[in-house]
Parts: C-alpha cells; structure tokens; sequence
C-alpha cells in the first residue's frame, strides 16, 4: 500500500478473546490467522472471505501486524476515492434469538511503519445479522480506532438478540475512511 492508504493491524486472539462466541461455544476457524500464511496475502484458512471496495482496498495476513504470536491482518483503503473501505468477514448459520460476542486487538501502526490516516476514518469489529437473502437486519460495533499512531487496543461488542429472520451472523473487522477521499 502506499502512504495514502488508510491501515489497521486486527488479530482475532484464541487465547484472551476470541471472534465469536454464542452460548459459550467458540465459533470460528484461524481467529489468530496462525495458521494462513504470513505472505501478504488474504487469509487462506478458517472461514475468512474478502470484502471490499476494489481498487487499491484490501488485507493480507503477515508478521508486521502481530499482536501475540507469528500473524496478524493487515487491512487497508486505496488511494482512489471510491476504495473507501474494507471489511473481512467471516459468517456462520444463525437464528433467532441468539447473542454473539465479537473482539479484536487493533492499532494503527506509526507512519515509519508504513501508517498512514485518513481524518473521519475508523477502524471497528462489527456483528451483522442477515436474513436468508443476505439482506441486513441489524448490526452493531464496538468503539473504533479513529487516528494514527494508536497503540494495541482490545475492543469488543456484544450483540442484541438476533432479530425475527435471522439465518446468519457476519462477524467485520471493518475499516473505512470518509467516502470520496483518497
């Protein structure tokens, strides 16, 4: 990524907190992405798929972005106006009623590290309930990193209730900058 490029390192930690959870049961697969190669390239293992606005918007996991252990994903807007955001998820079968907990270590590295910031953007974990068309029912997240040079932050959220409808969870690592700047 170039230097005009929003950044933010997640991990996903097994060992203090983990994706997601629903009554007490561990849900998701490579939540440190240990076990995906630490190649720049976007996690191969574990449910994780990717979610973005094109262009120059993207993630990859590798050892830069490491909170505890050998990876971590490095996620990141593009330059062009219309890259403005990324959002790597993994999504599981759901239902009514249900309530999940998601968190994630994040920072935003310092600009000697390849860092850079964007005013207005914010990088947050997110929990999405979808219906049967994937259409969204409702979601929430947990406070955002909103500038450069933050350190490691565990941040969280915690679900309502899965809404009437409900066929899955989507839990984010969502990073956006303000739409239309580069």
């Amino acid at each position: 990524p170039s230097n005009n490029d929003v950044i933010w390192f997640v991990l996903f930690n097994l060992l203090i907190s983990t994706a997601a959870f629903s009554d007490g049961q561990l849900l998701d697969g490579d939540a440190g992405f240990e076990i995906s190669p630490p190649d720049g390239t976007f996690p191969d293992a574990g449910n994780w798929r990717n979610s973005d606005a094109g262009g120059g918007a993207d993630a990859g996991c590798t050892t830069t972005a490491t909170h505890s252990g050998n990876h971590g994903l490095w996620e990141y807007t593009g330059n062009e106006p219309w890259a403005w955001w990324c959002g790597p998820y993994q999504e599981l079968p759901s239902s009514a009623g249900k309530v999940y907990y998601a968190s994630a270590w994040i920072r935003t590295p310092p600009s000697n590290m390849g860092g850079s910031w964007v005013n207005g953007s914010k990088a947050c974990v997110r929990i999405v309930f979808l219906n049967s068309n994937k259409l969204t029912l409702a979601s929430t997240e947990s406070q955002a990193v909103t500038s450069i040079n933050s350190p490691w932050v565990l941040y969280s959220v915690t679900s309502d209730r899965a809404p009437v409808g409900t066929a899955y969870v989507r839990f984010v690592c969502y990073l956006a900058k303000p739409q239309g700047t580069s």
